[in-house]
C-alpha cells in the first residue's frame, strides 16, 4: 500500500496503468475537511489587518468568494465534496451545518459584506482598508510534488481579486515553511 505523496493529479495515470502494473487503485477518504484549508492570522502585528481578519464578515466574504464547485471540477476531477474546512462526512461529530457554512459560491453576497464593513473600492478595482491603504493578502503555503495546491491557490487568488481583495500567492519550500 502506498499513500504518501500519491496525489490526485496522478489519478488518471494510475488508472490507465493499473492492469499493466498489476495494482489496484482505491480512492481513500481523506481525514481532512478541506484541501487546502486557509487560516488568516488573527494575531498579525499590523493593527489594521488584525482588525480586518478578526471581523467575521471579512472571513465570511473570502469564503463566499471561492467557487468550490469549479475547483472540484477543474482540479479534482469532480471527485471531491465541496465544503467548508470542517470535520468531513462520516467522521464522528460531523455537522452538515458547519460543512456548508459560507461554502456556497456567492461573490455578490461577499461584496455586500465587504461594503458593510466600509471597505471602499479604489480606482484600481481593489478594496481599501479603513486606513485608506489597499488591502493586500499574502497567502503563504507549502506543497510537495504532484499537488494541486498551486493551481488551487491561483484560482482562489482570482476569486478574491474579483471581489476586490488583492492577493499574492507565495509557495514556500517545505523546509523553510515550518521554520
Amino acid at each position: 500500500m502506498q499513500t504518501r505523496h500519491i496525489r490526485l493529479p496522478n489519478y488518471t495515470l494510475f488508472m490507465q496503468n493499473k492492469d499493466k502494473g498489476g495494482y489496484r487503485v482505491i480512492r481513500w477518504a481523506s481525514g481532512v475537511g478541506a484541501d487546502p484549508a486557509i487560516y488568516l492570522n488573527q494575531n498579525v502585528k499590523d493593527p489594521v489587518k488584525r482588525k480586518l481578519f478578526q471581523d467575521v464578515r471579512f472571513r465570511q466574504a473570502l469564503s463566499l468568494a471561492i467557487n468550490r464547485e469549479e475547483i472540484n471540477k477543474i482540479l479534482y476531477f469532480g471527485l471531491g465534496v465541496p465544503m467548508q474546512a470542517a470535520i468531513p462526512p462520516g467522521a464522528a461529530y460531523y455537522d452538515e451545518t458547519w460543512a456548508k457554512a459560507y461554502a456556497q459560491y456567492d461573490p455578490g453576497r461577499a461584496k455586500i459584506l465587504l461594503d458593510a464593513m466600509g471597505l471602499k473600492v479604489g480606482k484600481d478595482g481593489f478594496r481599501l482598508g479603513p486606513d485608506g491603504k489597499p488591502i493586500e493578502l499574502i497567502v503563504s503555503f507549502t506543497t510537495y510534488p504532484g499537488s494541486a495546491n498551486m493551481s488551487t491557490m491561483e484560482l482562489i487568488k482570482s476569486y478574491w481579486e474579483a471581489i476586490g481583495i488583492k492577493t499574492i500567492v507565495k509557495q514556500v519550500d517545505r523546509s523553510l515553511y515550518t521554520t
